[in-house]
């Protein structure tokens, strides 16, 4: 889905993200005269012109291991080459931009820990992006992953099942798995990257940021019950405090403008196998209040407040990204009698304005991701049609629409209200049946209980706030069907 132009979102799938920062104002440089023999050295800032995202729904958890298309092959994939095909039209549009991915991790875990695995996911997409020039080099990685993580017969049957085909085990398998997995993408070499590959390990061209710049930190009450959730050992809070995490487990790549180049011996951010204390030595004065305060009442989240990441290099590179934070709306697919579509064509338009032209395709479980356009857009709404996944080499029918109305913060009022029943799921013709089925649902969980009534007083607009903003990320799970939620 297409949203706005240069300084935006541009493309948002199921598993990531690409747009293009704001165009820098131009610099001037003050030079003295000089001689014949003399001249002026200009060095020219680090500035991004564009970022592309992999999101932890591509990785199996905990892992670096990149799952592939579940689906058998049936139309258009719905893995890792959606966000590799975004990629390459990213390279194509900037030729000669050079990229560095960075891989971060939940604030979960120890610090070390996390930066081994976020580096290793940046070095598992890495490999995939340089693997049509050096497809040694990135089976090598890939292999060396495989050694530090364990893969074992799980891994080799799901590469084994993708494949489709009898490789062999091992390396055979492996490097026919990553073939196939980056053929879409675009045929990068080490030149593309930022230190072009002159460090040790490809210092500058990857790296692990661990969990040093979460885009997310939970309110002190949620922190609270998923801490008692682990000591406890419950595993369904500890399931649901890793699905809220997710956000923060991502990979990020930064493209340069052309010509940008890094000696790697003066990149600040260190190999996992430095340590991390060249990443706290870049750290703001305050960074570990910043990646780690949890406030009563409301997540911090760093769209909001820019302030959760702790690794101030890393922040001005990639702060004023429109990848980093983007506000998405993730939301599950349903038909008529509320039952997901598994790999559901879908497709968007800001305002039913538009043509619905690019359709995609939901995820094995009929998820998909929206980006919502940025706070300064005057877009209200985003609407969304999807069908049933058609036979091979058949267009897809979109059967079902469905409008998500963006609600401005800091605004109450009966419409804004109104806007929220019908996100969650209250949208039928008949306005007092909403509100009826709203305090049928809801009014009985608060005391004293709701009374139903039709009617949207005092208690049950502050009631219909309180559910919308307890949804996770403003409806992020949200499930749409054709009758409503």
């Amino acid at each position: 889905m297409a949203i706005g132009g240069p300084g935006g979102i541009h493309e948002a799938s199921a598993g990531g993200i690409t747009g293009e920062f704001e165009s820098p104002d131009p610099q001037l440089f003050l030079t003295g005269t000089a001689t014949e023999d003399q001249f002026n050295t200009l060095q020219l800032p680090l500035i991004p012109i564009a970022c592309w995202g992999v999101d932890d729904i591509r990785f199996a958890f905990d892992s670096s291991f990149v799952d592939a298309d579940s689906s058998g092959g049936a139309g258009p994939p719905v893995d890792i080459r959606v966000e590799l095909g975004a990629l390459k039209d990213l390279v194509d549009k900037h030729p000669l931009c050079p990229l560095s991915l960075f891989g971060h991790a939940d604030p979960v875990g120890s610090d070390v820990y996390n930066k081994a695995l976020s580096e290793r996911r940046a070095k598992a997409i890495y490999a995939l992006l340089i693997f049509k020039s050096e497809p040694d080099t990135a089976l090598s990685y890939w292999q060396s992953i495989s050694r530090a993580e364990n893969w074992g017969a799980d891994q080799q049957n799901r590469m084994q099942s993708f494949v489709g085909q009898n490789t062999g085990a091992g390396g055979s398998v492996m490097r026919a798995y990553m073939q196939k997995l980056s053929d879409p993408g675009p045929a990068l070499s080490k030149t593309d990257f930022l230190a072009q590959g002159a460090g040790a390990d490809r210092k500058g061209d990857f790296q692990g940021c661990s969990e040093f710049n979460p885009l997310l930190l939970f309110s002190q009450e949620k922190q609270a019950q998923f801490d008692q959730a682990k000591q406890n050992n419950d595993q369904a809070g500890i399931a649901d405090r890793n699905d809220q995490n997710a956000i923060n487990r991502r990979v990020l790549g930064l493209m340069f403008r052309k010509g940008s180049r890094v000696d790697p011996t003066k990149w600040p951010c260190p190999r996992a196998s430095e340590g991390i204390a060249g990443c706290t030595k870049r750290f703001w004065s305050d960074g570990e209040t910043r990646r780690s305060k949890h406030l009563s009442g409301e997540d911090r989240r760093f769209q909001k407040t820019a302030d959760t990441f702790a690794c101030r290099f890393y922040q001005r590179l990639a702060g004023p990204s429109p990848c980093e934070g983007a506000s998405r709306l993730r939301v599950r697919l349903y038909d008529g009698f509320s039952r997901a579509i598994p790999f559901a064509p879908f497709a968007t338009a800001i305002d039913d304005q538009g043509e619905f032209t690019n359709v995609r395709k939901a995820d094995d479980k009929g998820v998909i991701n929206v980006a919502l356009p940025d706070a300064t857009s005057a877009a209200s709404s985003i609407t969304i049609r999807w069908g049933f996944a058609p036979e091979k080499d058949v267009d897809p029918e979109l059967l079902f629409e469905r409008t998500v109305f963006l609600i401005p913060g800091g605004e109450e009022s009966e419409d804004i209200t109104r806007k929220r029943l019908s996100n969650l799921g209250y949208d039928n013709a008949d306005k007092e049946q909403n509100i009826i089925g709203f305090q049928l649902d809801y009014g009985s969980l608060v005391d004293p209980p709701l009374p139903v009534t039709g009617e949207l007083d005092d208690r049950t607009s502050s009631l219909v706030k309180d559910v919308y903003e307890q949804s996770p990320d403003n409806l992020r799970d949200t499930s749409f069907s054709s009758g409503g939620a």
